[in-house]
């Protein structure tokens, strides 16, 4: 008993529903300095509200984050009444640029904008559904083994031999797309998607396009590099490859000598990619650096 009292409290982690939502809902108040004098003891301190200020990571807002947001945000916004055309979207960029943060500032976004015209009611309603690409990832099944994870649907393991036999884990497309449908889900987010090589996702890539085509889902994929590999699991998953060499061979037979090498570019079909770039500071641009600071500043208490 003594040692669960000492333990930490465990977190909710926002790859399962109710973490997720706690998430999207947390509103985190920033104390007043003068409110909160310099504390004698360490007891105190630990108690003190600018400590638990401080653990949350606040996002600092400047012009190019928000534009980005933004844009992206109308975009999960318009696909929800679509079912043609490009619907899915990439963040891409280099380590620390905030990708992370931007992915789930627009999955909170939305979210929160979906509360807000239903009254804040939700019910049953899952509106946004956050992952990470799966450790192992020989095929389908762990994909929607963490979309199951998220919603509450996996099945608990009775032994240890169950948490050991991962490649035993059941198919759970069934009630993962019933859930899905009726709980008007519009937004899956994949993070961490630089884990993967282009052959391990291409497996699930037919079934993201099941979820935007019959249910109306969009999904964003995130890493350092994820337009590279969501463009090779592409090919890989679409044959792309064959269908562009009997295209070519189509018009070599009826248009000998017009072979153009344009034309095998022109085949790929490329996700809309929003990339993030470090806060730049030189000469040229010195107002997107001092707003960050700026905001720094207005977030410290």
């Amino acid at each position: 008993m003594q040692r669960a009292q000492l333990a930490p409290m465990r977190p909710e982690w926002i790859y399962r529903r109710q973490g997720w939502n706690s998430f999207t809902r947390e509103d985190i108040a920033q104390p007043d300095l003068a409110d909160h004098p310099p504390l004698p003891t360490e007891d105190e301190r630990l108690s003190d509200p600018r400590l638990a200020y401080h653990a949350h990571l606040k996002l600092v807002s400047h012009q190019g984050y928000d534009e980005v947001l933004l844009a992206s945000f109308r975009a999960v916004m318009v696909n929800s009444d679509r079912r043609e055309g490009i619907l899915d979207r990439v963040i891409d960029g280099m380590s620390g640029t905030g990708k992370s943060l931007l992915l789930r500032a627009i999955g909170r976004t939305v979210q929160r904008d979906i509360e807000d015209r239903t009254g804040g009611e939700l019910g049953a309603h899952i509106p946004v559904v956050h992952i990470l690409a799966p450790a192992d990832t020989d095929s389908k099944v762990n994909w929607v083994w963490e979309i199951a994870c998220f919603l509450g649907l996996n099945p608990e393991p009775l032994n240890e031999n169950d948490l050991l036999r991962w490649r035993s884990y059941p198919d759970l497309s069934v009630p993962v797309n019933y859930v899905l449908e009726n709980a008007l889900t519009r937004l899956l987010l994949v993070d961490d998607i630089q884990r993967v090589q282009p052959h391990q996702l291409a497996p699930v890539l037919h079934y993201f396009d099941y979820l935007r085509n019959r249910l109306g889902i969009t999904t964003i994929f995130c890493g350092t590099g994820a337009s590279d590999i969501l463009y090779e699991a592409r090919a890989i998953a679409d044959r792309h490859e064959v269908a562009i060499q009997r295209h070519l061979t189509r018009r070599a037979t009826h248009s000998p000598g017009q072979q153009d090498a344009q034309q095998k570019d022109q085949a790929h079909s490329l996700l809309p990619t929003t990339w993030l770039d470090p806060i730049p500071f030189n000469a040229q641009d010195k107002d997107s650096w001092l707003q960050v600071l700026a905001g720094y500043e207005k977030h410290g208490p």
